[in-house]
């Protein structure tokens, strides 16, 4: 797309950051709602090189990442995360999945909580930056997550992912309805079909889980 005028990409260090004399500004994730493109004629985002990998032979366990917590300051935060981390029981019942917790921070009544269950181990020591969580994310078979970064990069990587919404407040991204996003095609889309509901939309994820064994 050819501009008329000098386009300058600046780091976001801080929100109130000092930036240089300009006409106007954009954050980049705000184009494609600026842009209006028709997700009928999008192509999958262009770093999405890796061919969604087949889910392993019934002979194993899946591993799968679990999150289930945005970022606290984030302002519809109350939206986007589980009320309640005992709503995760459906899902850590399931016999033949292995979870990995990517959550943080975790506080100690999550952790005693959490405690309980021997299939689901914590995986988020060392989690410095989104490289090392890549690194991480590869070595599983797919990601279950509530609205956060690591949906994004489990979709930059090809790899399978659970993505948990919200009816209240879902990011334009993810679009208004449907199971699938033109941005990352490995990517499936649970909704709420009724704010608030998380227990409904995770039974059904549970049965969608279980019909994998």
């Amino acid at each position: 797309m050819a501009l008329s005028c000098p386009v300058q990409f600046l780091p976001l260090t801080s929100l109130d950051m000092a930036l240089p004399a300009h006409d106007c500004h954009v954050f980049s994730m705000s184009l494609p709602w600026l842009l209006q493109p028709d997700p009928a004629r999008t192509p999958p985002a262009r770093f999405v090189l890796p061919p969604v990998p087949a889910l392993p032979a019934p002979q194993r366990k899946l591993r799968l990442g679990l999150v289930w917590r945005g970022h606290a300051r984030h302002p519809f935060d109350h939206h986007r995360s589980l009320p309640d981390i005992r709503q995760l029981t459906p899902l850590l019942q399931l016999p033949h999945i292995e979870w990995l917790s990517l959550q943080l921070p975790t506080d100690a009544t999550e952790q005693t909580w959490l405690g309980q269950w021997p299939q689901l181990q914590a995986g988020e020591g060392g989690l410095a930056d989104l490289a090392d969580t890549a690194g991480v994310l590869a070595q599983l078979d797919g990601l279950v997550t509530v609205d956060t970064a690591l949906a994004h990069l489990a979709g930059s990587l090809g790899l399978r992912c659970w993505l948990l919404l919200s009816a209240s407040h879902t990011d334009w991204r993810w679009g208004w309805e449907g199971a699938h996003t033109p941005w990352y095609p490995a990517l499936r889309l649970y909704r709420q079909q009724q704010a608030g509901d998380w227990p409904g939309l995770l039974a059904r994820l549970a049965a969608d889980l279980a019909a994998l064994a």
